[in-house]
């Protein structure tokens, strides 16, 4: 298993913004790596090698013209690949970054209604809500009273229940907890 960190370095460097900085020491290659036997795979079409020593894969790797990159430590001889290391800690931190960017399904969008909305206000909000629930995301729609709105308080019912008619038929409502 391969840890990821992000590193501090990188949130406050404004050129490496949007890049997913991985801290080095996490990821074994070339002279740090600790096993006296490896078994090697070529990354370019992923011909094993076989077990050998490191000494000897080291080399195979310099005469490549690539790096001896351990991806699987905890094997028994521990998996060395020979690629390029700048690449695979690209192609890493890519992964890491389209993972964050995929799981939008567990947010929570929040929209905000009062009593007295215009017409196309709740259009456009409606609308919003809708394509956030396409999008895979939770939607809590929200209707607040201001001062003696709170006497009004059919007015905001018959409101919460035109929302529930104009949402589409997969929005579920959530029961109030209160």
């Amino acid at each position: 298993m391969i840890f990821l960190r992000v590193q501090s370095a990188a949130s406050e460097n404004p050129n490496l913004r949007g890049i997913i900085a991985i801290h080095k020491s996490f990821i074994r290659a070339n002279n740090k790596i600790r096993a006296r036997e490896v078994l090697v795979i070529v990354d370019e079409d992923s011909k094993s090698l076989g077990v050998m020593g490191l000494a000897e894969a080291m080399t195979e790797a310099r005469k490549r013209g690539f790096d001896l990159v351990e991806v699987n430590p905890a094997a028994n001889p521990p998996v060395c690949k020979i690629l390029d290391y700048g690449k695979y800690l690209y192609n890493l931190a890519k992964k890491e970054k389209d993972t964050k960017k995929n799981s939008s399904a567990t947010k929570l969008k929040e929209l905000n209604f009062h009593m007295n909305i215009d017409e196309h206000d709740y259009g456009v909000k409606m609308r919003h809500a809708e394509e956030f629930m396409w999008k895979g995301m939770k939607v809590k729609l929200q209707l607040k009273f201001r001062g003696r709105e709170m006497m009004h308080q059919d007015i905001g019912m018959n409101l919460i229940r035109r929302m529930r008619s104009d949402l589409p038929r997969s929005a579920l409502p959530i029961p109030n907890r209160n």
